[in-house]
Parts: C-alpha cells; structure tokens; sequence
C-alpha cells in the first residue's frame, strides 16, 4: 500500500511570463552544433518584440504555427534540414515543428525537450476518450522552476493541436503587436522568395493557412505510413476476397453432389443431404451419424413446425434410395430436388439474420461430409 500525492499546475499567461526558465535535475543536453546564420539571424528576428523569455518561447511557438501542416514531405537527414525546413520548405509534421522548436529555444538558453505520446482523441457518447494511431504526436516541452515541464505546441494541426490557453496573450494588454507574439501574420518581406502568397493565406482565428491540409493525418514517418497503408490495404483485400469466396465455394458444393450423382438414387442422397447443410446452419441442428433420416426430419419439423411435412417426404426418400430394394425412378429424384429447394426457401424465410451470416459466410461448414453409399456404389465396389 502506499500513497501518491500529485500536483497538476494550471498557470495563466502572467504567471508564466513572471516567471524564468530553469533548470531541472540535470542541465539538458547543449545543441550539438551552432545553429547557421540564417536561422540564428530568423530567430531574431522573430523574437525581436519580446521583453521577458515566455514572450520569446511564445513567439517561436506563433511563428512556427504560420507553417504548412503536411504528413507527405520528404523524410530527409542533413547538417542545413533545420534551415531548409525553417527558410525554404516551410511544411511538415508534428516531429520536425517539436524538434524546430526544441533547438531554437535551446539555442536561446531554455531547457527544453520533446515529448511524444498522443492527443486526448475524440469523446464518444459515454464521456470515454477515443484514442487511435491517428492522435500520435510529438511535442515540446520547456522546465519552468515553479511550474515543471511546460508544454507548447508548435504544430499546426488542423482542429486537434491547438495552442495551450496559457500561451495565449490576454485580449487589452497590448502585448505582441509587430512582435511576432500571438497571431499577428509574420510580414512577407521577411520570407524567403516564393513564401510570400503562403503568408498572405494565413488565418489568425484558427492558427493555420487557409489552404493547408484539412485531414488530420498520423503524426511520424511519412514512408512508415504508407507502408502501413499499403498493409492494410491489402488485409482488407484478402478479407473480401475470402468473404466473397466462401458463398460461392458452399454452392458449388451442392451443385457438385448433383452432377456427381450417378442415378436417381444418388440424386435423392444429394437432396437430402443438400437439406441437411441448409437445416444444420440455418436451424444450427446438426445431423447424429447415428440418427436415421426420418428420426433427423421429425427433429428439425419440431424446432420448425412448417417444415415438419415436407422434411418427412424427403427423408422418406432419402431412406428408399439407400435401403430398398426397387431402384428410385427419375420423378423421384426431380420430387427430391424440389422438396429441398423447398425446405431451403422455407428455413431461410424463419431464420435470424446472424443464422443467415453464418449460413452465407461460415467457413467451418465448408467440409463435405461424404454421404453413405447408395445401393449403386456398393454394387461398384463390390464388382
């Protein structure tokens, strides 16, 4: 037994902006390299209005969320991928905005780190959250003293990740004007050639560009997804495929036991035994191999009274075929073949809906029980 006590701080944008970035147990990992002047001379000039080191983070977080939102850009690894992605591409997922953010706060003195785990999903009629592969997400985090490991949220994400309140700065305090803070747009004279239109279409209500993407994707490797894709695809294929198989495999089971038939006889054997397969999915009462015929049909005429005649008819056949010593004529099997093409319509009519799946889709009945030898075959065999 043992007792947790926890402390979840709500700050507002004030407390946060009194207060100073410090370290925690250990000092953070340095940046492994300088950035480059473009993105240290960018860096400054984003942050140029801030006065206090909350105003600089928030204004990193702001600028950043002016970028495209796009999952399909390309997966790359290089000295001058933080430059590109800050200068010239402009576009990326959850991983690149953390990590951009990461460095650039790091870059400034902040410990910071990134975070990966995933959004609260979506809230169903029983107040329960629903998380799928769709809400993985990365991002990062900065170690206030007071406060511990701050969230932000750089990426923007289209209606899922938004901007946490408290970086939001409070309406009539005149923070942020021309100073990158908040959602005033970045000017376009200080993008790199071609960026401009893409500024011009930045939305300061929502935190992203008009015509970026609307479909929230999974957040990570763009080829990771695609494979996976690609994977389930092709499961869902195969699903079909088997599915759509099966139906066709039970009926040409049927129709195989009348073409295989070798007389009348042999054609009442298959009706019959084409009504048992009917009867033992769509009634679920399978046949005793030490039940008689007549014995089977009075079972499945008690669970369905309207088949009780007609059953007893076939069975009575069934029996005379197998053990009677006159030969069945062919108005006995063409009799036959009609009473199960009735019984059929007939228990498929009083069926539930999940026995009518099991008798379409059900793959275990597919094994084709051979019948008993008619008089036919034993004198075959016996020759």
């Amino acid at each position: 037994t043992y007792t947790v006590e926890s402390l979840a701080p709500d700050p507002s944008y004030g407390e946060l902006n009194a207060s100073v970035p410090g370290i925690p147990g250990q000092a953070p990992a340095r940046v492994a390299q300088s950035l480059t002047a473009p993105v240290e001379a960018l860096r400054d000039r984003w942050i140029a209005g801030a006065t206090t080191d909350f105003e600089n983070l928030v204004a990193i977080q702001s600028q950043l969320r002016k970028f495209d939102y796009d999952i399909d850009v390309e997966d790359q690894s290089s000295a001058d991928y933080l430059e590109t992605f800050l200068t010239d591409t402009r576009a990326g997922y959850c991983q690149q905005f953390a990590t951009a953010f990461a460095l650039l706060s790091r870059s400034l003195g902040y410990p910071t780190r990134v975070s990966v785990g995933f959004l609260p999903g979506e809230r169903d009629a029983n107040g329960d959250f629903q998380v799928t592969g769709e809400d993985a997400h990365a991002w990062p985090e900065v170690y206030f003293g007071t406060y511990g490991w701050v969230p932000f949220e750089p990426t923007p994400r289209p209606g899922l990740a938004q901007p946490p309140d408290y970086t939001n700065i409070p309406q009539g305090t005149g923070q942020g004007e021309g100073s990158g803070l908040g959602s005033s747009p970045e000017s376009t004279a200080d993008l790199p050639p071609g960026q401009a239109d893409r500024a011009e279409a930045f939305d300061p209500v929502e935190g992203g560009n008009v015509t970026g993407p609307t479909a929230p994707g999974p957040s990570g490797n763009p080829q990771w997804q695609r494979a996976f894709n690609r994977i389930a695809l092709g499961l869902v294929a195969l699903a079909a495929v088997f599915f759509a198989a099966i139906p066709l495999l039970k009926e040409r089971r049927t129709r195989r036991r009348y073409h295989r038939a070798g007389g009348p006889g042999e054609v009442v054997v298959a009706a019959f035994n084409h009504f048992a397969d009917d009867a033992s999915e769509l009634v679920t009462i399978p046949r005793s191999p030490s039940e008689s015929a007549v014995s089977y049909a009075r079972r499945v005429g008690r669970a369905r009274a309207n088949q009780d005649a007609p059953a007893l008819r076939l069975a009575t056949l069934y029996e005379t075929a197998e053990y009677a010593r006159a030969p069945m004529s062919q108005s006995d099997a063409l009799r036959a073949r009609e009473l199960a093409r009735t019984l059929r319509r007939g228990l498929w009519r009083e069926a539930s809906w999940w026995q009518r799946v099991l008798r379409v889709f059900a793959p275990h009945t597919l094994g084709d029980v051979p019948a008993l030898p008619t008089r036919s075959r034993r004198r075959r065999r016996a020759a």
